[in-house]
């Protein structure tokens, strides 16, 4: 079971924290984040990419890198 496949199965609130961002003083809610991971998506497919097509990811460690990862 991925990752994705686990949290979407939980009944998470979408208002309730899933990142904190120490460097920006701010938190990330559920909700939040699914909606940037969900863009992020849409945009690749956009560009042509395919469900199942590689992507590297070369990123610091950051809410970005966390983002591109799901």
């Amino acid at each position: 079971m991925s990752l994705i496949a686990y949290l979407q199965g939980k009944s998470i609130p979408s208002n309730r924290p899933a990142v904190i961002e120490a460097e920006e003083h701010r938190t990330v809610s559920y909700g939040e984040l699914w909606d940037e991971v969900n863009s992020l998506a849409l945009g690749l497919r956009e560009l042509g990419f395919q469900p199942g097509d590689r992507v590297a990811l070369a990123l610091p460690n950051s809410y970005a890198w966390i983002v591109s990862f799901l």
